[in-house]
């Protein structure tokens, strides 16, 4: 509908202002050049959220996203004109009330990000982008490359220079977990 159409225009105004933020392959691939030819022992890695819209937790993400967006209007990071207190009460409206139908039934969807809407997309892109601020500066020594489009993760790891190879392993396998 044309309420979720605008909540999604306003949330892709913030897209870019999330770090692993990955607009489309070319900027991947802008961003492979970058970091240039990677060493010895350096892994290039996919990684994909399993169940991700059905696991956001509707209560939480707008809890964590609108601390953001109080954050972002605080420091003056928003767009010009920016409707934040109309896009956090649309959010509200809109995530806690999602009707699905499944055959001639229609039920009030009350857990899980509603996967048909406008703005799901967006809203799953920002809220694990907030969640990976709570893990990835412990990683980021290892990380040259980390960037995510909604759920797919594109990254590049290896250990700092003059780690050794089993605290190397050690700590890749702690990423992993």
């Amino acid at each position: 509908n044309s309420f979720s159409r605008w909540i999604d225009y306003w949330l892709q105004k913030l897209r870019p202002l999330i770090p692993s933020f990955l607009k489309n392959s070319e900027q991947l691939i802008d961003d492979l050049n970058a970091i240039g030819e990677l060493p010895p022992g350096a892994l290039l890695f996919k990684a994909d959220a399993q169940s991700m819209y059905t696991n956001i937790d509707t209560e939480h993400a707008l809890l964590v996203i609108n601390q953001w967006l109080d954050e972002l209007s605080d420091q003056v990071k928003l767009p010009p004109g920016f409707p934040l207190l109309p896009l956090k009460q649309a959010l509200e409206i809109v995530m806690r009330n999602n009707i699905v139908k499944f055959n001639d039934k229609y039920a009030r969807q009350i857990s899980g990000t509603a996967m048909g809407k406008p703005p799901a997309p967006c809203w799953a892109n920002i809220f694990e982008g907030l969640h990976e601020k709570s893990f990835l500066p412990k990683w980021r020594s290892f990380l040259p490359l980390y960037k995510r489009f909604i759920d797919d993760v594109q990254a590049a790891w290896y250990p700092p220079a003059g780690m050794e190879h089993e605290e190397a392993e050690a700590s890749w396998l702690d990423f992993k977990a």
